[in-house]
């Protein structure tokens, strides 16, 4: 089981709120803006900024650890988190050697989301992993990254058969999450003792995968998982304007109607989003992470940093009152 330290709430503790980073050409402000919206996240008292990760997307992506240690290398305090690493897709050891180097030069702020992917066929033939392997790819990939994290030479068994010898001397698994929406990356984030971070989450399905959680936890005799969600949001000076532009984003995004994302996403106010965010954290949120629907991520953060505040001065209350 790996051992991890994650990042979250129990009790009445605050809720953690983080923000994604535009590392996706046309999302956000673009990938030309990356440091400034890292640093802006950090000015405006966000607990960290996160990543996403792909090797080939409907637009243009930067490589995840690139557009991690850019950011280390403008910020102080931030925390820095994938969400999610596609682990399949990269050697076990190769892996250990980007994590490790990353907390060196970050000062050990990495937040480790680990995923199996496979919504995109296309990048996993294009670097000749099957899709059917990534289970059991990524569960190697946990088994083997605490020896690896810990200066330890690791013997890696099939797909790989190789030995990683000892990497950069930073010791110990970073704080570490699961994501994905099936019942085996659940139970996968039981197992290993990472928190499960979840996305395309309204409040009945976020309680639903409370219940999973609950449910196999108990089952398994492990503690129940910190739980975290990336959640869409755009915000507008009325409740009714921005919504064409919401859905003119997503689509441009995403390639899907909007009708279909709709429920997911938390748009209006400042006040209007703050007050959705609050029903979320009610079902059992330790952290969230709001991934701006807007053209320029730059403009919406000092008011993301407010509702951040709102939130962790809120969810005690509704925590305990849950």
């Amino acid at each position: 089981m790996v051992s991890a330290v994650v990042s979250g709430v129990s009790g009445s503790q605050a809720v953690s709120v983080g923000v994604q980073l535009p590392t996706t050409d046309g999302f956000g402000t673009g990938y030309e803006d990356l440091r400034a919206v890292a640093r802006a996240a950090e000015e405006a008292g966000l607990d960290s900024v996160w990543i996403g990760d792909h090797f080939s997307f409907r637009a243009p992506v930067i490589e995840s650890f690139i557009a991690a240690a850019t950011v280390a290398a403008v910020t102080d305090r931030i925390d820095i988190g994938f969400g999610v690493l596609i682990a399949p897709l990269r050697h076990p050891g190769w892996l250990a050697k980007q994590v490790s180097s990353l907390q060196v030069v970050s000062g050990g702020r990495v937040i480790l989301g680990l995923g199996v992917g496979g919504e995109f066929p296309g990048e996993w033939a294009a670097l000749g992993v099957p899709v059917s392997e990534r289970g059991d790819r990524i569960e190697a990939t946990l088994h083997a990254l605490p020896g690896l994290l810990s200066g330890q030479t690791v013997d890696l068994s099939a797909p790989w058969d190789s030995t990683v010898p000892p990497l950069t001397p930073y010791h110990g698994m970073p704080r570490l999450w699961i994501g994905g929406r099936t019942e085996a990356a659940l139970e996968r984030a039981v197992r290993h003792g990472a928190g499960w971070l979840g996305v395309w989450l309204d409040p009945p399905a976020l309680a639903k995968r409370v219940r999973q959680l609950q449910d196999i936890a108990a089952r398994l005799e492990q503690p129940t998982p910190p739980i975290a969600a990336e959640v869409l949001v755009h915000i507008t000076d009325a409740s009714d304007r921005g919504e064409r532009a919401m859905a003119d984003f997503m689509e441009s995004i995403y390639g899907i109607p909007f009708e279909r994302l709709a429920r997911y996403c938390v748009g209006g106010t400042e006040h209007e989003v703050a007050e959705r965010l609050i029903q979320l954290v009610a079902e059992g949120l330790h952290t969230i992470v709001l991934i701006p629907a807007v053209r320029n991520s730059l403009r919406t953060l000092p008011v993301l940093g407010r509702i951040a505040a709102q939130l962790r001065a809120t969810a005690p209350t509704v925590m305990q009152a849950s």
